[in-house]
């Protein structure tokens, strides 16, 4: 998926995927570290993701500093094996209607919190 889009913009700059709103999350969950959503949490978060929401990642090296920190990447070489990808935030707000919640960007983390009850089978 993405990893192959990456690879295939070598140069350093800056990609803009367009998607519908599930491939936001689809197109960024596993390029960030996550594991692929279930069917019913995908469902979930579908239903939460407005109709112009935006996303930015952020390219960072796994190499960190003596502090522990993690270093922006700037390598033009087009090997993503040594990178990571990071949630940057909206780089403008999001655009809603009345009928969609606000968009938190927080909803697709890898690292989100947010377990789902409402389909849970084992209920």
């Amino acid at each position: 998926g993405c990893n192959l889009i990456i690879r295939s913009f070598t140069p350093i700059g800056t990609i803009l995927l367009v998607a519908h709103g599930p491939s936001v999350d689809a197109l960024t969950r596993q390029l960030c570290g996550g594991t692929p959503r279930t069917p019913e949490d995908f469902m979930y978060k579908l239903q939460q993701i407005p109709y112009l929401a935006c996303l930015q990642i952020i390219e960072q090296s796994i190499n960190s500093d003596s502090n522990g920190s993690v270093n922006s990447s700037s390598s033009s070489t087009g090997n993503t094996s040594n990178k990571s990808w990071k949630f940057g935030g909206s780089p403008i707000p999001p655009l809603t209607h009345a009928s969609n919640s606000a968009f938190d960007i927080k909803l697709l983390s890898p690292n989100s919190s947010y377990i789902i009850s409402t389909f849970s089978s084992d209920r």
